[in-house]
């Protein structure tokens, strides 16, 4: 697993592709990690929150288990949002969380190789090193 260095810590980069994911889906839903001097006693195993802030006022719209933080998570986020139980609807809120997981590392990788072209092109050398390939 892939870890991002923040200012709170290091956090998955998964986590945080997550967490991107559902912010842009509702900018009032926030994937928070729970320290554990702060969970509840007897919930162990829900390291995460999905928080919902309105009008200044937060509440815990639900908790979740490490391992959960994942395409799950959004489906469920996404199928809450349904008025009926329909299950074609909530296999298609899953595919949707994949597809949008997948969607989130392909814009990743390409910003990186958009970077390292910039890069390479503003450079004023006639050879460019990176990651051990040498560009000419």
């Amino acid at each position: 697993m892939t870890y991002l260095a923040t200012e709170q810590g290091f956090i998955s980069v998964k986590h945080q592709r997550v967490a991107e994911i559902i912010n842009e889906y509702d900018p009032d839903l926030l994937l928070v990690w729970i320290p554990p001097d702060k969970r509840i006693p007897g919930d162990e195993g829900k390291e995460f929150a999905v928080l919902h802030t309105k009008h200044g006022k937060q509440y815990v719209a639900m908790f979740v288990k490490e391992d959960e933080v994942d395409e799950r998570l959004l489906a469920k986020l996404w199928a809450a949002d349904e008025k009926n139980g329909n299950v074609l609807s909530k296999l298609d809120a899953m595919n949707a969380a994949v597809q949008a997981m997948k969607l989130k590392e392909q814009m990743e990788i390409q910003a990186e190789k958009d970077d390292l072209a910039k890069s390479i092109l503003k450079s004023p050398k006639h050879s460019y090193k990176h990651g051990g390939v040498v560009f000419e």
